[in-house]
């Protein structure tokens, strides 16, 4: 059995830990270090991490917990929000003591969002990473704490049983507690009634992955949703998320597509890369990387090439003056990178067709805006970019359609940031960049003068 099991009845329990000055401390073993939570950067380390633990699919998704969990604490993510990271100073584990919005049953904090990426776990960090979390917790002064787990995670259960960690609130969800009982029948549950096997496993999920297995065989990633009304599954097959509703029908499960398959497009200066420009891509063939590491988080050390799609590409026009349709080969790997200006709108993949090349125009320019969907700074961020490349008339009218009075000062930061030199780009010898960036730069300062900010 896996030790993430999404076929068993889903079920939260709740742990807690007594007296946090008493515990066992655990050491990460040799070229591993802890450190804190920095800054916003941060949080597309949290999202990768908790991502390839298997805990999301849907990475968007991931963000909004993010938020949702961590936002009414924000000020003090430097010293409650943790990270293991390797040898190379890459993130590779995480977790949280987060303070409660409200106490709970007299707690004020809990061991929140503990997660190791796969390729890490079973090398003897959980434990380090657990007794860290609970000097942790002692250090920022909380004497108690709780945890929330839930059954489909079953083994990490064990590991916090292991830890210290204390069967909490039984009756709430007694049935949880049988699952585990019989999965790890655990010193900790002696009072606990095993459960029949029979009695584990959730119909709907059994039906679902039988289905899953028919259309995408055995290496595919998945989620169920089948609370608050919805019935939807998400689907991550060959890097690429595909998402669902479903219902039953008998003894089957019936998925219907429920988000459009996207068209992908990548932007270049000509046939050649900005990334690369010795690299000619030839048209209806396949390109295929020099380097390539899909289990790097970090797209300069991936490699590949990158592309995106016709509702997030605004964001990236300014990186060329032609648009290519993109084909991925059946054989190719493909990434969906973690990007919080454009979810789901930076892939990388080490093989790729480009196809039907065309000149990007400001009347494309703003066809591709009116169908994007981004959130709302990365169209401050773009307007500069869509304007040195030529697209006057697109910049304008996202002036006119998002830029108001809350977000103006924003707007004119993210000019500030986008005339910094940056490396490979001479921006003083770029005509349309000091020409066309100003004009727009006076449109934003007219406007702040007419919400009366000067």
């Amino acid at each position: 059995m896996t030790s993430v099991n999404k076929l068993l009845e889903y079920h939260e329990l709740l742990m807690n830990y007594e007296d946090t000055s008493n515990y066992e401390q655990y050491n990460l073993p040799t070229g591993y270090h802890f450190d804190f939570y920095k800054n916003d950067k941060d949080i597309v380390d949290w999202v990768n991490i908790h991502f390839k633990a298997g805990e999301f699919i849907d990475y968007e998704d991931e963000i909004a917990v993010f938020h949702d969990y961590y936002d009414h604490f924000e000020k003090e993510l430097n010293k409650r929000c943790i990270f293991i990271l390797n040898e190379e100073n890459e993130k590779i584990g995480t977790g949280t003591i987060s303070l409660l919005k409200e106490e709970e049953y007299g707690y004020d904090a809990v061991v929140d969002w503990v997660a190791i990426k796969k390729e890490y776990q079973g090398k003897h960090l959980s434990r380090p990473l657990i007794s860290r979390l609970i000097k942790l917790a002692n250090e920022l002064g909380h004497k108690k704490i709780l945890l929330h787990t839930q059954t489909h995670s079953w083994l990490a259960a064990k590991l916090y049983l292991d830890a210290g960690f204390n069967p909490f609130n039984i009756e709430k969800d007694y049935k949880g507690w049988q699952i585990l009982k019989t999965l790890i029948n655990h010193p900790k549950l002696s009072t606990i009634n095993k459960i029949d096997e029979s009695q584990m496993y959730f119909n709907d999920a059994i039906l679902i992955y039988k289905e899953l297995v028919k259309n995408y065989g055995e290496n595919f990633e998945y989620t169920i949703w089948h609370k608050n009304g919805r019935h939807n599954v998400d689907v991550l097959y060959k890097g690429l998320l595909y998402k669902f509703s479903y219902e039953l029908d008998g003894n089957k499960a019936i998925l219907t597509p429920i988000i459009k398959e996207n068209k992908y497009v990548r932007v270049m200066f000509g046939n050649k890369s900005g990334a690369n420009s010795s690299l000619e891509f030839k048209i209806d063939n396949v390109t295929i990387a020099n380097f390539w590491d899909s289990t790097k988080d970090d797209p300069k050390k991936m490699g590949g090439f990158n592309f995106s799609t016709e509702e997030k590409i605004l964001r990236w026009l300014v990186r060329g003056d032609t648009i290519y349709d993109v084909e991925i080969p059946e054989d190719a790997e493909v990434v969906d990178c973690v990007n919080i200006a454009a979810p789901h709108g930076v892939f990388r993949s080490n093989k790729i067709i480009l196809k039907n090349p065309r000149i990007i125009t400001d009347d494309m320019a703003m066809d591709f805006y009116l169908k994007s969907k981004l959130p709302e700074k990365s169209y401050l961020s773009s307007i500069f970019g869509l304007a040195v490349r030529g697209h006057l008339n697109t910049a304008k009218r996202i002036i006119n359609d998002k830029v108001n009075s809350s977000n103006i000062n924003v707007a004119i930061d993210e000019y500030l940031d986008f005339i910094k030199p940056t490396p490979g780009w001479d921006k003083e010898i770029d005509l349309q960049f000091s020409k066309n960036a100003k004009l727009i730069y006076d449109l934003l300062l007219e406007k702040k003068k007419e919400y009366g900010m000067e």
